[in-house]
């Protein structure tokens, strides 16, 4: 049993997770996030969470952390998460009913990042079926909490 970590970043949640003797995988897209990751010794796979399959997961996963990315959303930023907000929380309900409609929605949103925040939601049904994981634990900035 594992621990899957997406959108890993270069490694602060297992980092956390190593220091309590826990070991995880790490979904990743970016480059240098992953080099960090991997010069720490850290099991990294880089890859487009939106686009892996979540397969190799069911019947293997104690644990799923979720870090999507907030530029979308953040006061940093446009904010265009926030306009998108609908569209997300469609896809958050189709991906928990076994829906992926994930391109049409996609293809409305104004940033493409928003959907990200979705994510989650579509490895927690497809683990669900296996009564997976044991725990999960998510952290986004918070206009992302309706979610």
């Amino acid at each position: 049993m594992t621990v899957v970590d997406l959108f890993a970043g270069p490694g602060g949640w297992s980092h956390a997770l190593a220091v309590l003797g826990v070991r995880d995988v790490g979904l990743e897209w970016d480059q240098w996030a992953c080099t960090t990751r991997t010069r720490a010794g850290l099991l990294t796979l880089q890859t487009d969470v939106a686009l892996y399959p979540v397969w190799p997961w069911v019947g293997r996963t104690r644990g799923l952390i979720a870090s999507p990315p907030c530029q979308a959303w953040s006061m940093a930023g446009k904010r265009l998460g926030l306009v998108d907000q609908p569209l997300v929380h469609q896809a958050v309900a189709d991906l928990a009913a076994g829906r992926d409609t994930r391109a049409a929605l996609l293809a409305a949103c104004r940033d493409p990042r928003s959907l990200l925040a979705a994510e989650p939601m579509r490895y927690l049904h497809a683990l669900h079926q296996a009564g997976e994981p044991e725990w999960v634990t998510m952290e986004e900035v918070p206009d992302v909490l309706p979610l």
